[in-house]
């Protein structure tokens, strides 16, 4: 009677034994299928006048910059930091966010003080195309590092200062990722969280990184040039504000050659004439201007400009010609891009290409590359989807 009864016991333990695995292949499989949460702190609230707390250190990292250059958490080591998330190819959050940074660096002029963007988007943003996207916004390439890393070490980085970069099922946003400012100060420690949509904690950044820096606290201030006449000046400034990286491209932001003196509908439906009151309040207050079709990417520039650059940057705007006759149609050219379904504007500089006899637009030249590499794989699901519909049934 004694062997059923051990034979039974082994069985017993082999059984308890499958139902563990089974039980942590199970939940594997689950970890597996679920996405990491999304960490997002928020920025702590403080009056302008209390002192900086000290939040928690930065973690450990190395990156390439776009010079192809190693940059890694030491050698930051008694500098004062400002870093933020991007990727080149966004067209949604990143043009805010680089825009953002060119103020800041405009802003903050202290020569310790340095400025990080870290691409989340690895496979493309190689030190070279990071390079290309520096040059197009004209930042102050000597204190602002565009930084690729290895995707293992990216994800480590934004878990570190606690927020969450993840894909996207979304051909407008595929990488989700914070639209937050971090302020690093000399001993690698965050001091400070700020709202890149919030104009306010924009230049209480400036001040901030100043008073880390041993800096005094920033004031706007015209570098204008008397020999110059006012486009001139402003066709300066509108360069080194790193206007242009928007403004080129109809996809992000509305062209401004042949603007002035045109009928421009707005997204709350108004039709206003854009001439010189229109143009500053535009650059002052850009999100109650949108134009339509376009999404509130601008940042405000009200306080970061004197008023003298003001009037500069709308004589520049003015010089791009337009006539006071010529109305701006209302309609929205747009077009779906055939590799990743985005729908983009149909303009002439867009990225796009013939095939077959017709013309195909793109969100940009990842998406156009793809396309030509095997256009059938593209086109032949649109073809069958007409064919259905004009088939007899």
């Amino acid at each position: 009677m004694k062997e059923p009864r051990s034979l039974l016991l082994v069985l017993g333990s082999i059984g308890g034994i499958w139902i563990v695995i089974f039980g942590v292949l199970k939940w594997g499989e689950y970890l597996l299928n679920s996405k990491p949460p999304v960490l997002e702190v928020s920025p702590p609230s403080r009056s302008p006048d209390e002192p900086l707390p000290v939040l928690w250190e930065i973690p450990l990292f190395s990156a390439v910059d776009q010079n192809g250059q190693r940059v890694t958490t030491q050698d930051l080591r008694g500098r004062v930091w400002i870093a933020n998330f991007i990727f080149t190819r966004c067209t949604a959050a990143c043009p805010l966010l680089t825009a953002q940074m060119v103020l800041l660096q405009r802003a903050v002029r202290h020569p310790d003080v340095r400025f990080l963007s870290f691409s989340v988007d690895p496979d493309y943003d190689t030190p070279t195309v990071l390079k290309r996207y520096a040059a197009v916004w004209k930042g102050d390439e000597a204190r602002w590092f565009l930084l690729h890393m290895e995707r293992e070490m990216l994800y480590r980085t934004a878990a570190g200062l606690r927020v969450a970069v993840l894909p996207l099922d979304d051909p407008v946003n595929p990488i989700l990722h914070s639209n937050l400012f971090f302020l690093i100060d000399q001993e690698g420690r965050v001091r400070g969280l700020y709202d890149s949509n919030d104009s306010e904690a924009m230049k209480q950044l400036a001040n901030d990184a100043l008073a880390l820096a041993g800096g005094d606290r920033w004031l706007p201030a015209s570098e204008l040039v008397a020999e110059e006449s006012a486009a001139q000046v402003g066709e300066r400034l509108y360069a080194s504000l790193g206007c242009a990286a928007c403004h080129t491209h109809t996809t992000i932001a509305p062209p401004l050659a042949g603007l002035f003196g045109k009928l421009v509908t707005l997204n709350d439906g108004r039709t206003v004439l854009a001439d010189e009151k229109y143009v500053r309040e535009a650059i002052l207050d850009p999100a109650a201007h949108l134009v339509t079709g376009y999404l509130p990417l601008m940042p405000s520039y009200r306080g970061y400009l004197t008023d003298d650059e003001l009037d500069h940057l709308v004589a520049y705007i003015r010089a791009q010609g337009g006539s006071p006759t010529t109305p701006q149609s209302a309609d929205v050219s747009l077009a779906v891009d055939p590799v990743c379904k985005m729908e983009v504007r149909s303009g002439n500089d867009t990225p796009h290409l013939q095939h077959e006899g017709q013309t195909y637009y793109f969100c940009s030249e990842h998406c156009r590359a793809t396309f030509r590499q095997n256009p059938a794989r593209y086109v032949a699901p649109a073809k069958q989807v007409v064919e259905r519909e004009r088939s007899p049934r």
